[in-house]
Parts: structure tokens; sequence; C-alpha cells
């Protein structure tokens, strides 16, 4: 059977040839516009928990709601967030990166019921992905540093105006309390009103007690709580693609060009045969 496809090829060896190189030059070309996508990866640690919560345990404190609001997002949400096309959006904008199009692909995963998240990043360049990757990360960061040092600024502003007030009030509570110490009537009224005095005294002087301390906490997370989202594996630039697609396109190509020239040769041949026979049958009639 070889024998026979040699015979037919070498029969009809210029139009295989033709169909072959046409086939080649036509995949040579569309293989040459396809390009090559580089993967750079980025592991890390996504802050969680409910550290902040536990600092006013009160059901009645006032102030219990302020550390609500300071905790971090559920990881489910930060996800969301490093997802969202907006932040997307500003790290191309800050890497240099073209807008997107079929070979340029962002994927932030995370870990089964973990913390751990991974952001995937492919672009037609190796230091366009390491780029988009670092400024993703970057954007991330300066996003929940921004979103924990604003909750921390309006709790410290509220405390501390609500300490300045317990201020004023514990000093107009204890010069009433040296006011009547001087007077120093007699009777029960001027017993029972210095008891009065004193209890508020005590009141103010405990406000303004509770609220030095949950000024200090609050400061003391401003300062040095908590690290945020923790990098364990940067970014690093990649040496080769992860899809290149070349020797795959340059074999399918070849195959195809084989497969197709020896179709035309078939043809050619098949009706190079039926020729002679329709002519014979002509000339008899």
């Amino acid at each position: 059977m070889l024998q026979s496809f040699l015979r037919l090829i070498e029969r009809q060896q210029a139009p295989f040839l033709a169909t072959f190189a046409l086939v080649l030059a036509l995949g040579a070309r569309v293989n040459g516009s396809t390009r090559p996508v580089y993967q750079s990866r980025v592991m890390l640690v996504i802050p969680a928990g409910k550290a902040w919560a536990a600092l006013f345990q009160f059901s009645d404190d006032p102030f219990g709601c302020i550390m609500v609001h300071a905790n971090p997002d559920p990881v489910a949400t930060q996800l969301q967030i490093l997802r969202s096309e907006r932040l997307q959006a500003e790290a191309r904008q800050r890497a240099g990166v073209s807008p997107p199009d079929r070979d340029l692909k962002v994927e932030v995963t995370s870990e089964h019921d973990t913390n751990v998240s991974w952001i995937v990043v492919e672009a037609p360049g190796a230091g366009d992905a390491t780029r988009l990757a670092r400024c993703m990360v970057e954007l991330y960061r300066e996003w929940w540093f921004e979103e924990r040092a604003s909750k921390l600024i309006r709790s410290i502003a509220f405390v501390r105006a609500q300490r300045n007030s317990a201020v004023l009030a514990l000093r107009g509570v204890e010069r009433e309390v040296r006011r009547a110490r001087r007077v120093r009537r007699g009777g029960a009224e001027a017993v029972l009103r210095m008891r009065r005095l004193d209890q508020e005294a005590q009141m103010a002087r405990a406000q303004y007690q509770n609220l030095t301390q949950k000024l200090q906490k609050l400061e003391t997370i401003a300062t040095g709580c908590p690290s945020g989202p923790r990098i364990i594996e940067p970014p690093t630039t990649p040496a080769r693609p992860v899809r290149s697609g070349s020797a795959l396109l340059v074999l399918l190509w070849t195959a195809a060009g084989l497969v197709l020239a020896l179709a035309v040769a078939v043809a050619r041949d098949a009706r190079g045969r039926r020729a002679p026979v329709d002519e014979g049958g002509l000339c008899a009639r």
C-alpha cells in the first residue's frame, strides 16, 4: 500500500508539492502570530479572624461596635476584592500592561478551608506577568491597610472625644465637691448632698479611666497590630513560557499539509484515469 501511495505521489508530484507548500506557508504565518504565554504566581496569607472583637467584652459597652467594625473582612470578601475588575484594571495601569486580551489572564484562588491564597497571572511577556502580579499584591495591601487605618482613625477620634467630655465632667464634679466641703454646712441635707457628689465623682472618675484604657488599646492596635497580608512566595520572573504551542502547531500544520496534499493528488489522479475512458466512449458512439 505504501508503494501505491509513493507511485501516486510520483505521478501527481506537482500538485502534491504545491498543496503541501501552500499549507506549510499558511501554518508558518499563523504560527508566527501566536505569542508564548508566561506565568507568574504569588502565594499569600489573607488576614482573618476576630482578634479585635475581644477587646470590649461587656454587652452594655457603647464602644463594642467600633471594634467589631475594625475586624478584618471575611476571606471570601477579600478574594472578591482581588478578583474585582477595578483593582485588576488599576494593577494593569500601574504595571504598564496593555488592556486584557486572550493571552492576559488573572486568577485568584484559595486553598480549601484556609486563608492561603494564590494570585496567578498569565501574560504574553515574562516581565508583564511579573509586574502585574507584583502590582496586584501592592494594591491589595494598600487597600487593606487603608481600610483598617480609616476605621481605626475614626474609632480613635470618637473615643478621644468621649474621653475629653469625661474629663470635663469629672472636673466639674470635683469643683462641686471642693465647693461643698468649703461651705461645711451641717444637717442631713448637706450630708446627703456630699454623698451624692462623692458618688458622681467616683462614677466620672471610673468613666474617665475606662475611656483612657480603651483609647490606649486602640492606639496599640494602630501602631502594632495586625501585620496585614503576608507574602509567602513573592512573584518571580518566569524563565520559560507555560504555553508556547510552536512545536505542536508545526506538527499539526505538517500533518494537515500531508493529508490535504495527498487528497488533492488522489483526486487529480482519479480524474486523470477517468478522462480517457470518457473520451473513448464518446468516439465509439
